[in-house]
């Protein structure tokens, strides 16, 4: 140890206010440590997926555009079962609808619509693409990865389930239940961002949360220069921040009806958007998702949606039974 050393180690000893570290408890660990697992399953699958859209693009290009998702159940089992364009078209009409309706578990009428797609489809891939028995032992090796990581991810998320089932009473559990009261945070959101938090009474304000996500606007500057625009630090829980984006795009995503998941929010964005750029609206949000989480966490009672004009009310009525 140097004379430097000792002198800072002896300062801080005379320093008053210093805080007291939160040693995060063994259900926090456990569960972050199960979470984390889970995210970086989901981020190996995401690899082996564009690798089979890669894979597909040589040799069945236009297969990737019969269905909303290329590792859609039935999407899999179609490669998994008809590895090849041709043996799909060598496939008899009324085996192949059956099939599509059967995995899908789609009428008639549905499956024979993507039959006739999936035959197109065939056809062009004949044509205008090369037939690579090493692609389509690519494609064969890559919808075995994903299947592999897709069964780790549900092995982890029912770890977990069983876990905070065991400890249904301790404090951390509950808050991952107050989590859930907002809309458009499910259950994986809730338990990454509580485990992302571990002890919520080291922060005392709202703020604190929004910096500790990463989420609080920082300036660019190098010598003499200074920027003129902000931009998020992203210091903190990068698993967090892609968390709360998730939260964020369900809370402003618009239902069949034509409603939004959350009114308020999506009035927010809406409004933001008039005078920000679309990743710059969805930040506030992200922010204003925090302050929510914040509320929920500190005041320990489920959300309820209320609109800016109730808030303003609200407050008024608290401040009349104060005087």
């Amino acid at each position: 140890m140097t004379k430097t050393d000792a002198l800072r180690i002896a300062k801080t000893a005379y320093t008053h206010g210093l805080k007291q570290s939160l040693i995060p408890s063994d259900i926090v660990l456990n569960v972050r440590s199960l979470i984390r697992d889970y995210h970086k399953y989901a981020d190996l699958k995401t690899q082996h997926v564009n690798k089979l859209i890669k894979a597909l693009n040589l040799v069945f290009p236009q297969y990737t555009s019969i269905f909303s998702s290329v590792t859609a159940k039935t999407s899999l089992a179609i490669l998994s079962t008809y590895k090849t364009p041709r043996q799909i078209l060598n496939t008899p009409r009324e085996e192949l609808v059956n099939f599509i309706a059967r995995v899908g578990r789609r009428g008639i009428e549905a499956s024979n619509k993507k039959y006739e797609k999936l035959i197109k489809a065939a056809h062009l891939a004949l044509v205008f693409s090369h037939q690579l028995d090493a692609s389509y032992f690519a494609v064969e090796m890559e919808i075995e990865m994903i299947q592999l990581h897709e069964a780790k991810k549900e092995q982890l998320l029912t770890r977990i389930k069983k876990y905070l089932d065991e400890h249904t009473n301790e404090t951390f559990v509950e808050q991952i239940q107050l989590i859930q009261s907002i809309p458009g945070v499910g259950f994986v959101s809730a338990v990454s961002i509580m485990s992302e938090i571990g002890d919520f009474n080291a922060f005392d304000k709202p703020k604190q949360l929004v910096a500790y996500f990463g989420l609080d606007p920082v300036v660019k500057e190098s010598g003499n220069f200074k920027a003129t625009h902000t931009r998020l630090s992203k210091r903190g829980s990068r698993i967090a921040r892609r968390v709360l984006f998730r939260v964020v795009l369900a809370c402003i995503r618009k239902k069949r009806n034509g409603e939004a998941t959350n009114s308020v929010l999506r009035a927010y964005y809406d409004q933001k958007l008039l005078q920000k750029a679309k990743k710059t609206a969805i930040g506030a949000i992200m922010r204003k998702v925090t302050n929510i989480i914040f509320a929920v966490l500190r005041d320990c009672e489920p959300f309820v949606l209320k609109t800016p004009t109730e808030h303003i009310l609200e407050h008024q009525m608290t401040l009349k039974l104060v005087a």
